[in-house]
């Protein structure tokens, strides 16, 4: 089973891969909107399952 971190990693390469895609794509437009939708909603996943940053204590 894949760790939190290697899913992560698995998402920002398949978006970026995405991205590259749709930049240069001679798609229509309504193609890389759909696209765009796409990659959105893995950011979305990858945002929620991005481990919380610790939070520090004021003094």
């Amino acid at each position: 089973m894949d760790t939190k971190e290697e899913i992560i990693a698995m998402l920002n390469d398949r978006i970026d891969r995405w991205r590259e895609l749709v930049r240069v794509s001679n798609e229509s437009k309504r193609v890389k909107c759909e696209w765009e939708a796409r990659i959105s909603e893995l950011e979305t996943v990858r945002d929620i399952i991005k481990p919380e940053p610790p939070v520090e204590e004021e003094y």
